[in-house]
């Protein structure tokens, strides 16, 4: 592989044997490309292997000697080519179902749906919500967050006691991206479930450090009063017509802002 100088993983933020790890790769926002580890005492979780740049049997020197001996499990919090085109440097990685699609969108002819392989070599496994991998001295739940897309999901580590919660939160905004749509009642379900587990802090799938509980509920409120005549025109390059930002706060940068983009077209959907 051909790498350049900025495509190397490195730790940002680490809590209680969990680490956030920039991958390659930049998204709007601004935003970088992000996976977790999370290291027990016999197993560990990698949550998310970015756009496919990165070389995983590279993994930050500090955690190399963290990791070994002990089984690597790779999970999606959602089948978006920025959290799965990495899975081929691994055997296996657990999805929600609902997101297989995506997946094949990502890896095209390399995916075999039917027999449930990537390349030939990397197993697709059906996540399902509710679902425990117990690592050793600590586990991680997986919980169904749709919303982003129909598979998204988030990830709780009962020791570090940190909520990851992919593209169904990041910061303070929700893309809405997946057609049909979820229906906004349906995310905001979701995430008021969230708030039933003791954390603090969670991070998102494209910022290195950790943001506050308090976005989750933000968010929340924001949904339950969605409006779209109060949704202004949200334009991107790239970004298909019709996007709205339904928001409250001047911008991404003023701490107070919190926004769901949506596409009008499908409003309906939306408000089921």
């Amino acid at each position: 592989m051909n790498k350049d100088c900025e495509q190397v993983l490195f730790v940002t933020f680490a809590k209680d044997g969990l680490y956030q790890i920039q991958c390659s790769g930049l998204v709007p926002g601004p935003g970088h490309v992000c996976c977790t580890l999370i290291v027990g005492q016999e197993k560990c979780l990698l949550v998310d292997n970015g756009i496919g740049d990165d070389d995983f049997d590279d993994f930050p020197p500090e955690l190399v000697p963290l990791m070994a001996g002990k089984e690597l499990i790779c999970a999606a919090t959602h089948g978006h080519l920025d959290h799965v085109g990495g899975s081929k440097w691994f055997d296996s990685i657990w999805v929600m179902p609902q997101d297989n699609h995506l997946v094949k969108s990502t890896f095209g002819s390399e995916y075999d749906e039917k027999a449930g392989l990537i390349a030939g070599k990397t197993r697709v496994l059906p996540l399902e919500d509710g679902q425990i991998f117990d690592l050793g001295g600590r586990s991680v739940r997986a919980i169904a967050t749709p919303g982003h897309t129909w598979g998204s999901c988030c990830f709780y580590d009962d020791r570090a006691e940190i909520m990851l919660t992919g593209d169904a939160l990041n910061r303070h905004v929700m893309y809405q991206c997946e057609m049909p749509p979820v229906p906004l009642r349906v995310c905001a379900q979701g995430l008021e479930n969230l708030l039933t587990y003791p954390f603090d802090l969670f991070l998102g799938g494209h910022h290195g450090e950790p943001f506050a509980r308090e976005f989750v509920s933000r968010m929340v409120k924001l949904i339950r009063s969605f409006d779209i005549e109060k949704a202004p025109p949200y334009k991107r390059e790239g970004m298909p017509e019709n996007i709205r930002n339904f928001h409250v706060g001047r911008g991404y940068g003023d701490p107070e802002y919190v926004s769901i983009i949506v596409n009008a077209d499908y409003l309906e959907d939306y408000l089921k």
